[in-house]
């Protein structure tokens, strides 16, 4: 555990980039960020690095502000995978970002890994791409989930690339708000992929100045999505949509 506790709520300049988030390959180790008395700043700057290059499902991060680099969090197992273990970034801002506020990903090696992400009120501002959800796997699962968030202000809110192969992934977000976005969720799908792919919104409003939640689907992988009491809205030209799936 690492804690950030001071009285005056610190901001922390990094030179470089931080050593993989793994904890020990073969022990289960935690690896929990906190931010204490405040809301401490980890600030990347102009550095192209993740700022949190985390390699564990046994990753969590608690109220801080993330700010530049390339990408704030990289989220996989690749280093070390525990069943049953889920990820967590809860009450953190995301901002400064030139790639990806946050990217959860599912590698093609090893095969059959597991993701498991919980957002719990994360806030993302004035992104390029506020959260990419990345399936290239190989007979993997992402499960990831959020509750509360706000995205404001990036240019696509949620990019999600289905790539994998027999990989079976799901995104359900309740409470959840996007705004300002040029296309709030945009969903791609690989060619020659077949994973499943299961796509959830419950209550929260999706404000787009184009497309709202544009789908595309895939000839051998089923996909669904599903919107439950949502305020949707896109653009006012005739190529924009609230929803398009294709």
């Amino acid at each position: 555990y690492i804690y950030v506790d001071a009285t005056i709520t610190p901001v922390i300049t990094l030179t470089q980039q931080l050593t993989l988030i793994s904890g020990d390959s073969i022990n289960h180790v935690d690896c929990d960020f906190y931010g204490i008395n405040g809301t401490p700043t980890i600030d990347a700057g102009a550095l192209a690095i993740e700022t949190f290059p985390a390699r564990t499902n046994h990753f969590h991060l608690h109220n801080f502000i993330v700010k530049g680099g390339t990408i704030g969090v990289t989220f996989d197992s690749s280093l070390h995978y525990h069943p049953g273990v889920r990820g967590l970034i809860q009450d953190c801002v995301f901002l400064g970002q030139t790639q990806y506020g946050i990217e959860v990903r599912v590698p093609n090696f090893p095969p059959g890994e597991t993701e498991q992400m919980d957002f719990v009120r994360p806030t993302l501002v004035g992104l390029p791409v506020g959260i990419h959800l990345l399936d290239s796997g190989l007979s993997g699962i992402m499960d990831v989930t959020g509750t509360g968030l706000e995205l404001n202000g990036c240019t696509t809110g949620m990019l999600i690339d289905v790539n994998g192969g027999g990989s079976t992934c799901t995104a359900y977000f309740d409470r959840s708000d996007i705004y300002g976005a040029d296309n709030a969720v945009k969903v791609n799908r690989g060619s020659g992929s077949n994973s499943a792919f299961d796509l959830r919104f419950v209550y929260g409003d999706i404000f787009a100045n184009h497309s709202a939640v544009d789908v595309q689907g895939g000839s051998t992988g089923p996909m669904s999505v599903w919107l439950h009491h949502l305020n949707v809205r896109g653009g006012p030209d005739t190529t924009d949509y609230a929803l398009r799936t294709y």
